[in-house]
């Protein structure tokens, strides 16, 4: 496997060691490693293991980043990398933008709490985050940096200890990691000191400042608290750049719960160099210890406690042996460079072979209906993919039983997201969950913008002008008139789809099938009884696809009165005043369902239909998806491009008029197209359909 290390400095941090060590590892165990950061002293080690290293100036500097991206995407392209490991937040943002432009896997680990910012934020943009312990993916969760999925916890290493350290024969030396800025954790510890100097006459205590470079007014409170305890010939301060030598010559090491994201590498060293560990960090306990707490030394944060713990220590040998022991046998179980590094490999292998899909579809109902044959073949050319829908918020129940849809991520560009703010806000959410491929099944101007703006690096459509330049996979359309999922499939011919299995389905729960019955048997019909669903209205502004509601009263009549048959009124509630004018000019009584009914529902209620009749509008779809006949009546849009081909029972009617089809949603000519369309032949081909003659 060949892997990229990113970092802005290759110094004496953690996350410098992880690389060197890390890149050591890889090239042992016969794969690429290569290494990017500034020059260095350090560099030398990198080729010291064989590795190779190139200087790129990655700073937190906006006019130098874009310089960066570019020479970062050359190395990548040059060295066949497939996995970009960047170790830093400015070195995320880097390892972000390249790993996109080259179409590569960007992981991050993440190596203390976040503050906030820019850069801290983009560590979580990766498609793998990896962080130390549980309270760290904690932390990271409860601030909604990143979604549980994506997060994993890969304890730190350490190199192999360098046996025990030598001790002061003179002293007992004390080494102590906390923030000054906390003054209370601080001053309990000055406190817990003073009375240990009590019992232990030769002590020494060093402090090391575990918080960026504390201001000069905390270090003058600190050296004011030290006198105020006699402490200045005991207590001493260590300097940020003396930190590699701080664990020489320790007796214990003391890590006091400051509330903050501690490293735990001054844990793990101490560990190798055979120093006991005494902590008051509950977090520690439950993350590093958790398979043999006795490797810890604990305590209540009371200064008193602490400073008990510190005797018992001293004058028990057999107590230290014992947690010395301890702790050894927890760093060969979990925290050596083999065990560590194999879990860092088996991550590197399921981010390259898992794979994140976006489909878009945030049309009508019935456009969104026609995306299932397509979801169906995506999920078996990728069955271990994970495929989410972006769906306008009405039409999310479509999808609410899919076996080939993992989640629905709803808009609402109709009211909540229709100003930029809200556009913007639907890109976040989409750029969190980190999708390798887009396919947009809807191919306008927002869908291809939205699918840029998210930087999903490989993004499916059609070449249609509407701001398809924001696509980087993309095909013409022919212009020639094919149905919806076969316009679809020359999308899905881009990454290897060339046939698909055209049949709709909606699967509703048991609930809504029980739903329905119970909504039928209250309208009293007979035993075996005929129903015949009829849809009034069309896609909304779409006035010329309606039929004229005498037509449709005329027809409904014919069927109630010469065949028997009960007629069903779907559809929605906002179309009731069309329906009004419907039932004042029906004899026969319908059952009305107007308003009553959801996506899953109404296909409930039509699968129990003998036919559903409509014009070009949804219910059409829904009752090819359940399998329910249909007759379909056409005007101003061409069927070609709007149903499916199925082998169930249907009829299509349509008149070629000069003018048709005009897809015009208003028409000077009293929408004769549909008005030439008689209720004599609707009638005729429904009584064909349910197999009556209408004559007998």
């Amino acid at each position: 496997m060949n892997v990229l290390q990113v970092i802005s400095k290759l110094d004496s941090s953690d996350a410098a060691e992880d690389v060197i060590a890390s890149t050591r590892f890889l090239v042992l165990n016969g794969h690429k490693a290569v290494v990017a950061s500034q020059k260095s002293v350090s560099v030398k080690k990198i080729d010291e293991v064989g590795a190779r290293h190139y200087a790129v100036g990655i700073t937190p500097n906006i006019f130098t980043i874009p310089t960066a991206i570019f020479k970062l995407s050359q190395i990548i392209r040059k060295e066949d990398i497939r996995i970009v490991h960047a170790r830093c937040p400015v070195s995320s943002v880097v390892s972000f933008f390249a790993s996109r432009l080259t179409e590569r896997t960007f992981v991050t680990t993440v190596y203390d709490y976040c503050a906030g910012g820019f850069f801290n934020r983009t560590q979580f943009w990766a498609k793998c985050v990896i962080c130390f312990c549980e309270s760290a993916a904690r932390s990271f969760l409860k601030k909604g940096l990143i979604r549980r999925d994506r997060i994993r916890v890969i304890p730190p290493f350490t190199e192999k200890g360098r046996g025990e350290e030598k001790k002061s024969a003179h002293f007992f030396t004390v080494g102590a990691n906390l923030p000054l800025s906390s003054y209370e954790k601080t001053e309990g510890l000055v406190k817990a000191v003073s009375i240990v100097s009590r019992t232990i006459h030769r002590m020494r205590v060093c402090l090391v400042d575990s918080a960026p470079i504390s201001q000069r007014r905390e270090l003058e409170k600190f050296r004011l608290l030290v006198r105020r305890y006699s402490l200045d010939g005991i207590v001493t301060l260590m300097p940020q750049e003396k930190m590699s030598s701080f664990l020489s010559g320790l007796d214990l090491f003391v890590q006091l719960d400051a509330g903050v994201n501690i490293s735990p590498k001054l844990l793990l060293r101490a560990w190798t160099r055979g120093i006991p560990v005494l902590t008051t960090h509950d977090e520690w306990i439950r993350d590093y210890a958790r398979d043999n707490e006795k490797a810890l030394l604990t305590s209540s944060v009371e200064p008193g406690e602490v400073a008990k713990a510190v005797i018992d220590l001293y004058r028990d040998e057999k107590l230290k042996k014992d947690t010395i022991s301890r702790a050894e046998s927890l760093i060969k179980q979990k925290y050596s460079a083999k065990n560590v590094m194999a879990s860092t490999m088996n991550l590197y292998e399921e981010a390259i072979s898992s794979v994140n899909i976006l489909v878009i579809k945030m049309a009508a109902l019935g456009d969104v209906i026609l995306a299932i044959p397509s979801l169906r073949a995506i999920r078996a050319r990728f069955p271990k993919a994970k495929i989410k829908v972006l769906v306008s918020v009405d039409n999310r129940e479509v999808f609410a039983n899919s076996p080939f849809v993992d989640d629905i991520i709803v808009c609402d560009f109709k009211e909540r997201d229709a100003s930029p703010a809200g556009f913007l806000r639907v890109v976040k959410k989409l750029r969190a969950e980190n999708f390798d491929m887009s396919i947009d099944f809807q191919n306008n101007k927002k869908s291809h913008m939205l699918a840029f703006l998210s930087c999903i690096p490989k993004r499916y459509g059609y070449d249609n002008g509407k701001m398809s330049f924001l696509l980087n996979r993309k095909v013409k359309d022919s212009g020639f008139p094919v149905d919806p999922v076969e316009h679809q499939l020359k999308v899905l011919n881009l990454f290897g789809i060339y046939k698909l299995d055209k049949t709709l389905e909606i699967r509703s729960s048991g609930e809504d099938e029980e739903w329905a019955d119970n909504f039928l048997r209250s309208h009293w019909l007979k035993t075996g009884q005929k129903i015949v669903a009829l849809n009034l209205g069309a896609s909304a502004g779409w006035a010329t696809k309606l039929w004229p509601p005498e037509y449709f009263a005329d027809v409904c009549d014919r069927l109630a009165a010469d065949l028997g048959v009960r007629v069903l009124l779907v559809g929605l509630e906002k179309e009731r005043p069309l329906a009004n004018k419907f039932l004042k000019r029906v004899r026969c009584k319908p059952i009305d369902a107007l308003g009553s009914t959801n996506i899953l529902r109404l296909a409930s209620l039509v699968k129990r239909c003998s036919l559903l009749l409509s014009s070009d509008s949804a219910p059409l779809h829904v009752a090819a998806s359940v399998g329910t006949p249909i007759v379909a009546l056409f005007g101003p849009t061409d069927p070609r491009r709007h149903l499916v081909p199925s082998e169930k029972p249907r009829v299509v009617l349509r008149k070629v008029l000069k003018c048709g089809p005009c897809y015009h949603r208003h028409c000077n000519r009293r929408n004769n197209c549909m008005r030439a369309i008689k209720p004599d032949e609707v009638y005729a081909e429904i009584a064909k359909l349910l197999k009556i003659d209408p004559k007998a």
